[in-house]
C-alpha cells in the first residue's frame, strides 16, 4: 500500500512539474517575438553602418586601391565582421518572426553575440559604461529565453528509436 501511495504522490509531483515547464515554455514562446525585433533593429543598425562605412572607407576614399595597406585591410575587416554579426541578428529576427524552427539557435548565438562587444571592451581594458553592462544583461536574459528547452524531457518515458 506504501509503494502504491509513493508512486502515485511521484507521478503528481511529475505531472505537476511537466505542467509548471509547459506553462514556462508557453510565456517564453510569447516573449520571444519580442527580442526578434530588437534583434531586427540591431541587424538593420549593423548592416547599415558596415555598408556606409564599406563605401566611404574603401570606395569613395578610394581604399580599394590601398588594400595591400594596414588601414585599407583593418576597414575591410571591420565592414566584413560588422556585415556577418548583422546578418546573424537578421538571422535570429527573421526566424523568430516566421516561427520557424531554428529560432531557438538564431536566438542563441544572437545572444551570445550580443556578448562579444562589451566583453571586449571589460577584457582590453578601456571602461566599461553603464551601457555595456545593459547590452550584456539584456544578452543574458535573451540567452535564457531562447535557452530554454521547447519540450519537456521526462525520464521515465523511453526515447523513440
Amino acid at each position: 500500500m506504501q509503494i502504491m501511495s509513493n508512486r502515485k504522490d511521484a507521478e503528481a509531483i511529475r505531472a505537476r512539474e511537466e505542467m509548471q515547464a509547459m506553462r514556462i515554455r508557453e510565456g517564453l514562446q510569447e516573449i520571444r517575438p519580442h527580442f526578434g525585433w530588437t534583434f531586427g533593429i540591431v541587424s538593420f543598425t549593423l548592416l547599415g553602418f558596415s555598408l556606409l562605412h564599406f563605401y566611404s572607407k574603401l570606395i569613395r576614399d578610394g581604399g580599394l586601391a590601398r588594400l595591400d595597406s594596414h588601414e585599407g585591410r583593418r576597414t575591410l575587416i571591420v565592414c566584413c565582421v560588422l556585415f556577418g554579426a548583422g546578418l546573424v541578428f537578421a538571422m535570429a529576427w527573421w526566424t523568430t518572426r516566421k516561427a520557424r524552427k531554428p529560432q531557438r539557435a538564431w536566438g542563441i548565438a544572437a545572444s551570445l553575440l550580443s556578448f562579444a562587444l562589451p566583453l571586449f571592451v571589460y577584457i582590453s581594458g578601456k571602461p566599461v559604461r553603464i551601457s555595456d553592462w545593459e547590452i550584456m544583461a539584456y544578452g543574458a536574459l535573451a540567452l535564457f529565453i531562447y535557452g530554454w528547452p521547447d519540450r519537456w524531457f521526462n525520464p521515465r518515458r523511453t526515447p523513440p528509436n
